[in-house]
């Protein structure tokens, strides 16, 4: 059961693959499979050891050769031990939930990859996510679980801090949503009562018989029950990263305001100078001198009739 596309990926042979957080395995035996030298990193032990179980396998079955096998790393997401542009491909699958410090192991993520590289980061979508939280607080709320529940702009947002030109998403296993529904409502190690066993034998149906009718179905529901969220990136400089489909994020990259080339001192304006003449020359201003009074305006101002002096009037006597 795949979560990521490996067409659009864009993963070819010969390739060098990193699988972040590799759990089972089942994207990086996928990747061996279609001629990728696959790396597998997790940070438990116990599944890495599995995982080489299987690979052991796959070898003896001559499935895949050792030429595709790069090893598997116990290792910390937030600090790779791998050298800057090591991987053509990275997938990291239903892993940043997991993490306190996102940020940083995106930023660890897109380091290890080379430019031109792609990326493809799943985690669980949004609103069946929020319905799981509100169904069962020890969905959440246990050692290793989920710290966090991403929205697609804000997961976006990140990788385009971190220098990737998003390159697409879209929703993978819708029929996955309600399964987890029905097991948060009856308990989640609960596996005996009727609606999560005919449910489960239902998912396990619909796995092994991902064809025809059973895989469009999910393909149309996938949009709007699709458990998880799958974004594509490729690795580009920062500030092509801006460039990209969006940075939503009030805390996301903003375009840079373009800088103003500043005025020469010598060309600033001044009582002397005039900087708008059209040879581009500074120039001084014409002294102006004040106008003089015309003759006809002095006659008539001096010809004006002016108010005769008011008399008193002699007071009557008795």
């Amino acid at each position: 059961m795949l979560t990521v596309d490996f067409e659009r990926l864009g993963l070819l042979p010969g390739e060098r693959l990193l699988d972040l957080g590799a759990g089972g395995g089942r994207h990086a035996f996928q990747a061996m499979k279609l001629g990728a030298i696959t790396t597998a990193l997790d940070y438990s032990a116990a599944d890495l050891k599995d995982m080489m179980a299987t690979t052991g396998g796959m070898l003896a079955l001559n499935e895949i050769t050792e030429d595709e096998y790069g090893g598997c790393v116990n290792g910390n997401a937030l600090d790779l031990p791998f050298a800057d542009d090591t991987f053509d491909r990275v997938i990291t699958s239903e892993v940043l939930e997991h993490i306190w410090d996102c940020e940083q192991a995106i930023t660890e993520i897109v380091r290890v990859v080379r430019p031109g590289g792609r990326i493809a980061v799943t985690v669980p979508t949004y609103w069946p996510e929020r319905v799981n939280w509100a169904l069962n607080w020890r969905y959440h709320d246990v050692p290793g679980g989920h710290v966090r529940i991403f929205k697609q702009r804000e997961l976006e947002s990140m990788l385009e801090r971190a220098g990737v030109y998003l390159r697409g998403s879209h929703h993978a296993h819708a029929y996955h949503s309600p399964y987890w529904w029905l097991k948060n409502v009856y308990g989640l190690n609960n596996t005996e009562p009727a609606p999560v066993r005919k449910y489960h034998d239902f998912l396990v149906y619909c796995i092994e018989n991902f064809q025809g009718p059973v895989a469009k179905a999910e393909r149309y529901l996938n949009p709007v029950l699709g458990k998880s969220l799958v974004v594509y990136g490729e690795k580009v400089t920062p500030d092509m990263a801006k460039y990209g489909k969006r940075a939503l994020d009030p805390q996301g990259i903003k375009p840079v305001a373009p800088q103003r080339t500043p005025i020469p001192q010598e060309l600033r304006a001044s009582p002397e100078i005039d900087t708008t003449t059209k040879a581009g020359r500074p120039t001084k201003a014409p002294t102006k001198t004040p106008a003089k009074p015309s003759t006809k305006s002095t006659l008539a101002k001096a010809t004006a009739k002016k108010p005769a002096p008011r008399v008193a009037k002699p007071k009557a006597t008795n």
